[in-house]
């Protein structure tokens, strides 16, 4: 499935790269985004859109991708040296935000993380959708998805005493989903743990979409 939608996104890619010489710029970029919800690594596509890549971090516009280059990080309307951006990062008021074509992930653990989540899910997204093609329309939703991604363990069981009651079932969970604010929640799990993060990224985010079908 990955080849076919790798094979997929070239030939939209060269579509739109027609449309580009036949002097429609709108229909040309319209085409080469579109190429990316096929394959979001398609290295033509994101370069015909003026991006860059930053190794670590992803692809961004060329202005802002030198200034990831040269080691700063934007953080409100500043951009500041890494190091600081992420020691504000790690509290939860200033976390990363991230944002793809169906879910949001706020996370206080790294910039990383918070893509990999972000990259589990939409993944994950894809497959239920393609699973019930013909079977039930896609989910209808009121904005992105929202995914909390914690730093740890505690920063989890703190926000579920402020904002879940403090359940006790969710002491022992190793991510979950809540119906109340409809929020996918995880952390980085152990490594002896019986399942990966992917795996429950995976279950609670069909969970998530599940709600809104």
């Amino acid at each position: 499935r990955k080849a076919m939608r790798k094979a997929a996104a070239a030939k939209i890619v060269a579509r739109g790269n027609e449309k580009k010489t036949a002097g429609d710029a709108e229909l040309a970029e319209r085409a080469w985004r579109w190429a990316l919800r096929y394959d979001p690594e398609s290295k033509e596509a994101h370069e015909k859109l003026g991006e860059a890549f930053v190794d670590k971090q992803g692809w961004f516009p060329k202005e802002e991708a030198e200034k990831r280059k040269k080691g700063l990080l934007p953080i409100g309307t500043e951009w500041l040296p890494a190091k600081q951006v992420e020691a504000r990062r790690a509290k939860w008021a200033e976390a990363w935000v991230v944002a793809g074509e169906h879910f949001e992930v706020t996370s206080n653990h790294s910039l990383a993380g918070a893509q990999d989540v972000l990259a589990r899910a939409e993944e994950m997204y894809r497959a239920v959708v393609r699973e019930l093609h013909g079977l039930a329309e896609p989910p209808v939703t009121d904005g992105l998805m929202k995914i909390y991604y914690f730093a740890s363990r505690a920063d989890l069981d703190e926000h579920d005493r402020t904002a879940h009651g403090d359940r006790p079932g969710l002491k022992q969970a190793p991510g979950f989903f809540s119906n109340e604010d409809r929020i996918g929640h995880f952390f980085p799990l152990p490594a002896n743990a019986l399942n990966s993060l992917q795996d429950i990224v995976r279950h609670e985010g069909a969970h998530q979409v599940a709600y809104w079908l």
